[in-house]
């Protein structure tokens, strides 16, 4: 009877335990969908465009931070859509590209990159994005000339999901003065819910507790 017991108990923790790392996979994989950063209505703080937005209850707030100290600048493109550029205008200034990240309820989130779009007041610039690791996204992406509007391809899409931070990095000084982005869309990587876990942490100390008393 003792035999039985501990492999039933055996046989139910080991279930426990299976459908407790079978919700974490499933929670840490689980995202809002796709959160869209217009811009519209974004604001400039030194060097970063801020824009917050909320989806069912939980801000998500994307930051995109030019390099080497450069001002950012709001554009209006017509009908109050609104776009964010380097207002630096010293071709010195080294100003190479921004990096993008994102918060979920003030707290730092992984994300998806699923779309950013453009506009030119230019020739001849191009981008590079990368993610956290310096792996490439998209390779020398070249922006059509002045006047020329339309949506960043984004050439390596694994290299684009959940990632912490992603850097677009420009051919030249130039590159972000006259390139202009809006339309950003995200999905953020939703962050685990611990609860279920625990309960049947609890759940699994209990059964085992209940076996040594056996």
């Amino acid at each position: 009877m003792k035999s039985n017991t501990k492999t039933s108990l055996a046989k139910t923790t080991t279930v426990l335990l299976a459908i407790c790392t079978a919700v974490a996979v499933l929670t840490s994989q689980n995202s809002y969908g796709q959160v869209l950063f217009s811009i519209d209505d974004a604001t400039v703080s030194g060097g970063d465009v801020i824009q917050t937005v909320s989806v069912g209850g939980t801000d998500f707030q994307l930051t995109a931070s030019y390099f080497s100290g450069a001002g950012a600048a709001l554009f209006d493109l017509g009908g109050g859509d609104q776009a964010f550029f380097s207002s630096d205008t010293s071709l010195g200034a080294g100003v190479t590209g921004f990096r993008l990240s994102l918060t979920q309820d003030g707290a730092a989130t992984n994300f998806s990159l699923n779309q950013i779009d453009f506009a030119s007041f230019g020739f001849g610039n191009a981008f590079d994005i990368l993610n956290d690791n310096g792996d490439l996204i998209t390779n020398d992406f070249a922006i059509p000339g002045s006047g020329a509007a339309g949506t960043v391809s984004i050439d390596n899409l694994a290299n684009a999901t959940n990632v912490q931070f992603i850097d677009f990095i420009g051919n030249s000084a130039v590159s972000t003065l006259q390139t202009d982005f809006h339309n950003i869309s995200l999905t953020a990587v939703a962050v685990p819910e611990p609860n279920c876990c625990v309960v049947c942490g609890f759940i699994t100390l209990g059964l085992l507790g209940r076996r040594r008393r056996r």
